[in-house]
């Protein structure tokens, strides 16, 4: 009797575990369910917070290259295709950033589920590593795009009664500011025919940066190349062996004339603006009045303090505050290195034929201003001898074009076409030692002394003769490529290696019969870098749209005999060839100068 119920107790215990197991089961099942429910959902969010960031990473990057656009070119960050301080994306869809999110499949339309675009404007002191005066003048350079992703939830939804769960991720960019070699540069944002080379002229471009040449206008008609008209970019970039050429607005099927990019470059479209290197740069301080800006000084050939080089002597300038124009017809000019400062009296300046605009502007009517002109047989050149006392020992010069304003009251240079001697006398002289002209001998320069010391001389591939006829002007020997008393390179130790600033013009002149004009004649070239930019406000504001600034230009217009050469750089509003007329550069790889550019920050 006792084993019998013994057995039935056993029988119980043996009942009652079997149960328990199976709550066991049931409670690792529901478990492992719901584990597995929530793997489920939290790898959705996962995946939903990496395609969010992705769009958003687009999105901002869009975005900071509109800012990026809108400082290269004055814009204010208020207009263009940003509506204005912090939005959102479901009252602006239209917006750059909110375009690029909608192609990523974030409409910010707010919907649950669905998702949320805000995008604001950040300040950069409160982002670590950036300079707040990245972009000079502009109001904001500097972006954050939110991206609230309200991702539907399916298993987690049973615990927490939550339809939808926030995956929230964003993304910052900014303006920053970069080192780049500086190519030849067209500013100008908007207009047509910004860089014309129509007829049989043509631009040639010899080493320098990767990127020769940056035409900043949006327009469908930015560069106008016809005829025969070439833009040689076959010997350009670091290696000799082609660059590339930059248009923000224009792709390469609509130019008729012929694009040479050699091997190695390429028509690039559409680009981002390049800002303008110079625009933080200041003018020259007015110096006291030069002791000859009524008469040079005459001295004989090959005398003992400048060594004319002319058989019938040479007149010599000395730098200086110039009330008076310069004209140079006839006669053999030496300028003593230094800063030739212009302000000259509205209606006093040399009257010569006008330039060729671009932009719709077409042939300026009339005799327009000049402050130095050089005309029928006149020769100029920098003296290089360093015996004068007015010599700044800056071993070159920087001409500085400004004026009263007002109707008339700016003026600039101009080469005629006989300027150096008629271009058939240079024809099988240009690598004799002397040259004779209306009856003067006058020797040619040794292009080797054009380099600085310490500084780069001309690439064979140039084609710069050896021994040189005609006009020879070289810009001041410099730290950083501006002009020898400018702040920023006295800071930095005066004399350097680098030509600067040869040519630059007040940025108030937008006159267009106050611009300057090269047509031609014998041979010239010049060493340094020339700037004409129309930006009154440069220094303090944005530049304002087109036609109100950007209105300067430059003109190379007619024969050239020997050629004309630029061993520096150009950055100009508009740039026009002509008539045969042209410019071969070697771009200077040592003008690095601060740019801006668009960076994901995180």
């Amino acid at each position: 009797m006792n084993r019998a119920q013994r057995k039935v107790g056993g029988l119980r215990r043996r009942s009652d575990s079997g149960q328990t197991m199976l709550f066991v089961l049931l409670v690792l099942g529901i478990f492992l369910l719901g584990a597995i429910g929530f793997g489920v959902d939290y790898g959705n969010f996962w995946f939903h917070r990496r395609s969010a960031q992705a769009a958003a990473d687009a999105a901002c990057t869009a975005g900071v290259m509109d800012l990026l656009s809108n400082a290269n070119t004055g814009a204010s960050p208020g207009l263009g295709r940003f509506p204005g301080g912090d939005f959102n994306c479901k009252d602006h869809p239209t917006a750059v950033p909110c375009q690029y999110a909608a192609l990523n499949g974030y409409d910010g339309q707010g919907n649950y589920p669905g998702n949320t675009v805000d995008v604001s404007f950040v300040p950069t002191s409160g982002i670590p590593g950036i300079d707040p005066g990245a972009i000079p003048n502009s109001v904001s350079n500097a972006i954050r795009i939110d991206v609230i992703d309200h991702v539907q939830t399916f298993f987690s939804g049973l615990l927490t009664g939550k339809h939808t769960q926030d995956v929230h991720v964003g993304a910052t960019c900014a303006v920053v500011k970069a080192t780049a070699p500086i190519p030849l540069i067209v500013l100008n944002p908007t207009c047509d025919g910004s860089l014309a080379i129509p007829g049989n002229g043509k631009v040639a471009i010899v080493g320098g940066p990767s990127r020769s040449v940056e035409v900043n206008s949006d327009s469908l008609s930015a560069t106008s190349l016809t005829g025969s008209g070439l833009i040689d970019l076959s010997h350009g970039g670091p290696s000799f062996s082609g660059s590339d050429f930059g248009s923000v607005g224009e792709p390469l099927s609509g130019l008729s004339g012929t694009f040479s990019p050699g091997s190695t470059g390429s028509w690039s479209y559409p680009v981002t603006p390049i800002s303008d290197p110079y625009a933080s740069v200041p003018p020259p301080g007015v110096p006291t009045l030069s002791t000859t800006n009524t008469a040079p000084i005459s001295v004989g050939s090959h005398d003992s303090v400048y060594d004319c080089p002319d058989s019938t002597g040479c007149k010599v300038y000395e730098p200086g505050l110039y009330t008076n124009p310069i004209v140079v017809k006839g006669v053999t000019a030496l300028f003593v290195p230094g800063l030739y400062y212009f302000n000259i009296p509205a209606g006093n300046f040399d009257k010569e034929g006008c330039g060729v605009a671009g932009c719709g502007i077409g042939q300026i009517p009339g005799q327009c201003n000049y402050a130095l002109s050089v005309n029928s047989n006149g020769i100029i050149r920098t003296v290089t001898t360093g015996l004068d006392p007015f010599d700044d020992g800056s071993r070159g010069l920087t001409f500085y074009f400004s004026g009263p304003g007002g109707s008339n009251g700016y003026g600039s240079v101009f080469f005629g076409s006989n300027a150096g001697g008629p271009a058939s006398t240079f024809a099988n002289c240009k690598d004799n030692l002397t040259c004779t002209i209306a009856g003067r001998t006058i020797d040619n320069y040794d292009t080797t002394g054009a380099a600085c010391p310490g500084g780069a001389g001309a690439d064979p591939m140039l084609g710069l003769p050896n021994m040189m006829p005609g006009n020879i002007l070289l810009g001041p020997c410099t730290q950083d490529g501006t002009y020898f008393s400018n702040p920023s390179n006295t800071a930095a130790g005066g004399l350097g290696p680098v030509r600067g600033m040869i040519f630059f013009a007040d940025r108030d002149n937008g006159d267009p019969h106050g611009q300057p004009s090269m047509q031609g004649g014998g041979g010239l070239a010049i060493v340094g870098t020339m700037y004409f930019h129309n930006c009154p406000d440069s220094l303090s504001a944005p530049c304002s749209p087109y036609p109100t600034d950007y209105n300067a230009f430059l003109q190379f217009q007619g024969a050239s005999g020997p050629g004309t050469f630029l061993l520096g750089n150009i950055t100009t509003d508009q740039l026009v060839t002509g008539g045969g007329g042209g410019v071969a550069m070697q771009l200077n790889t040592a003008l690095v100068y601060i740019i801006l550019k668009a960076t994901l920050i995180r």
